[in-house]
């Protein structure tokens, strides 16, 4: 007998008359749109108040930016990187911008601490590639702390420019991917 199910009563018939908190939490996540789904995940950042929630903008350099075709080696790029520099994966979620022909990251990440943050920072940098400029390398790389909701929003208008890249434009680490779903439970 399980926990929904009353003496009696078929197994079956109780989880479909009583249902779950688990299923009906399930089933409301796969109808959220992707830019909900972006706005709780930048939200969950917001209520972690031991970890600090990064604003990421970040242009691609030229060598990089010819693999454009392929944004699951960008993501597994950057992945990399961010797991090299701090002995972990943290807690992020990606957005790809598409400006004209040119390929952009959009990012919300949580940093431990402001020595995490630096090290995100180059992390970031060495995974996009160099510039040759110095103009183009004060352009490459934004990060700021997130402040309020409207960092998602801004993610979420470039979900628009990149609707045929795997996923629908964006992905997220499954840590975020469940911190958003509390957060959707706290609604």
């Amino acid at each position: 007998m399980t926990s929904q199910q009353r003496p009696g009563e078929d197994p079956v018939a109780a989880v479909a008359i009583h249902g779950s908190c688990a299923f009906r939490k399930a089933r409301r996540w796969r109808s959220l749109e992707d830019k909900e789904i972006i706005r709780l995940a930048v939200c969950a950042c917001l209520d972690l108040k031991a970890h600090i929630p990064l604003a990421v903008s970040l242009n691609l350099g030229p060598r990089v930016a010819e693999r454009v075709g392929d944004i699951d080696w960008l993501r597994r790029r950057l992945v990399y990187h961010l797991q090299v520099a701090l002995w972990r994966l943290p807690d992020c979620i990606f957005v790809w911008g598409v400006t004209g022909s040119r390929l952009h990251v959009h990012a919300a990440i949580l940093a431990r601490s402001t020595g995490e943050q630096e090290r995100i920072r180059r992390a970031l940098l060495t995974a996009a590639g160099e510039w040759g400029s110095r103009q183009h390398k004060r352009h490459q790389l934004h990060v700021q702390t997130i402040r309020d909701e409207g960092w998602a929003g801004y993610m979420a208008l470039h979900l628009r420019s990149s609707r045929n890249a795997p996923n629908g434009g964006w992905s997220m680490t499954k840590r975020m991917r469940d911190l958003a779903k509390n957060a959707l439970t706290k609604k």
